[in-house]
Formats: structure tokens, sequence, C-alpha cells
């Protein structure tokens, strides 16, 4: 039986928000069992309700568990001539140097990505401040009137926690050539690689691929995975829309941690996870399941109204840029 102190989806409220550390605590008092025994109960709940099971029928696809979002898809950085970069003070402690160009050359997207100076070789930007600013990996205070590109190599990094497009993407935008954008067509990362074998030729962008993320595309945090290959790679700017799955990773017993959604989902994923307990404890589908249900169907409807008025996310600045 719950312990006196248990919060159930009929009394608990519905502002504050549970980490797993609270959720799994719920579960301890209901069923008096270890953390890790709990744990475990509340990951399958959360699995159950993001499956979008509706108890109504059908199934619901959640607002939170979708995202749309545009995406830079810029054209490499040529030598230019004129355009020359200078060292910075390096910074021992952050092993980094802040490099100015003459004129405006850099874009936050090519963070993570090559900077090949003439002389130099090839350095990562770690950092970026403004369009003649970046920051480049390690000491680079002797760099001086060099000329330098920036090469994507069609290659750009998709969100933290992609998780396949729902979708192809769309293009939606090219700076300054009034061409309608063509339909981009799915195809295998071995197939653009082997046509590169033959031509590495830049152009109007018309097919994709996905691939893990190797060592040499950057990743931050929890690491930016995947990437999405363009091929040809595109001769100007353009931005790709697309809508993409969110991935979920196991959840763990800890008070900083969340599980996907508003704060209200918290009380969603705590009574799925009491309605579990009851089945495992008693063999039998009875209040908490009820309970968890109608928590469910009311999550669905307020969700529902979401979906109408989200906006898009932008990963990019719908500019030409410099």
């Amino acid at each position: 039986m719950a312990g006196s102190g248990t919060m159930t989806p009929e009394t608990a409220g519905t502002t504050q928000r549970l980490s797993t550390y609270n959720i799994i605590t719920s579960l301890v008092n209901y069923s008096a069992i270890s953390r890790a025994n709990a744990l475990l109960r509340v990951q399958a709940a959360y699995d159950r309700v993001l499956s979008g099971e509706d108890p109504r029928g059908g199934v619901h696809q959640w607002s939170f568990a979708v995202k749309t979002v545009t995406q830079r898809l810029w054209a490499d950085v040529l030598v230019d001539a004129e355009n020359t970069i200078a060292g910075g003070t390096y910074s021992e402690t952050n092993d980094q140097t802040p490099v100015t160009a003459t004129s405006a050359a850099f874009h936050p997207y090519h963070l993570g990505y090559n900077l090949t100076l003439t002389d130099t070789g090839a350095v990562r930007i770690v950092g970026f401040t403004s369009s003649t600013v970046v920051i480049l990996a390690g000491d680079q205070s002797a760099v001086d009137a060099e000329t330098f590109t920036i090469t994507s190599g069609g290659r750009y990094l998709l969100p933290a926690g992609w998780n396949g497009f729902k979708g192809n993407p769309v293009l939606t935008y090219e700076s300054g050539s009034g061409l309608k954008p063509p339909l981009l067509e799915e195809v295998s990362p071995e197939e653009i690689l082997n046509n590169r074998r033959f031509s590495d030729a830049d152009g109007t962008p018309r097919r994709y691929a996905t691939a893990p993320a190797s060592g040499s595309d950057w990743s931050l945090g929890i690491a930016q995975r995947s990437v999405l290959i363009i091929d040809p790679p595109p001769a100007v700017a353009w931005t790709v829309a697309y809508q993409y799955e969110v991935a979920t990773n196991a959840l763990t017993d800890s008070e900083s941690e969340y599980a996907l959604g508003p704060a209200s989902m918290g009380r969603v994923y705590e009574a799925a996870a009491l309605a579990r307990s009851e089945l495992i404890d008693k063999h039998t589908v009875g209040d908490m399941e009820q309970a968890f249900q109608r928590t469910l169907a009311t999550a669905i409807d307020h969700d529902s109204i979401a979906v109408g008025t989200s906006s898009t996310a932008s990963l990019a600045d719908h500019d030409d840029g410099p």
C-alpha cells in the first residue's frame, strides 16, 4: 500500500516539476522496493507513455518528442587574397587563441569545423565571436596575414538528440538565385561517397544521407552524434527545414534529471510508474491504472493543443551570412 506521504495522480498538484528521483521515491514509498528496482519500473513506464498509447484509441505523437527546425547549409569559405587572418593573445588556460579576419567571413555554424590556414594548416574552430573573429584551438598567436578556407564537405551536424527524420528535409531558401528549390532525395551515405570518387564539385543540392558523426566531426556536451550529408555540396547558402524525432536516453536516479516534456508530464510518468507497480505487486489492474488512464488522456488533450500552437525552432539566422 502507499505510504502516508505518497502522492497519487488524484491528489498531487500539477505545477511542481518532478525529477526522476522524485518519481522513484514515490514508487519506493508505494511498493517498498529498492531504488534500483523502482528505476526499472519508472523506465518501463516512461517508455510506455512515450509510445503514444491513447487510452481512448489510436496513437498520439507527443509534441515535445518531435522538433521542427531550420538549418543553414553553408557554402564553403574560399581563399580570398584580400581577406587575411591575424592571431591574438594565446590563452594558456584554455589552450586557444582568438583570430581576426580583415573582413566578414565567419558564421556560428563554422563552430567545430577546421579553418585551414595557408601556411599553418588546419586548425579547429572552437568558438565564435563575430563575423570577423573566431577562437582557434592551440597557440595561433604567431599567425599573421594568412589567407584561409573553411570547408564543410557537404557535411552538416544534426542537433544533439536527433533520432531520425520525420519525412524528407525540404530546401526552403537559396540566397540570390531566384530558383525554385529542388526536392531532396534520400540515398545511402555509400552512394554519395562513391559519387564523390569521381567528382567533388559543388552545385545545387539534390540528394541527402545521414550518418554517425565521426572523429573529424564536432561534438559538444551530450554530442551531436549524427551528420547530414548533402550532395553535391552547396555552391551557395541554402536553408533546409525538417522535423526529427528526439532521442530518449535511459533514465537515472537523479534529483537534477527530468524526463522529456513540460513540467506537467512528470505527473503522467509518475502515474504510469505507480500503475506498473500496482500490476506487478498486486497482479491486478486497479485504481492506479485507472488514475493513470485519466491523467494520460488529459495530458494528450493538452498536448494536442500545443501541437497546433508550437513554433519552429531555428538553427539558422535566415540571412545570407557574411
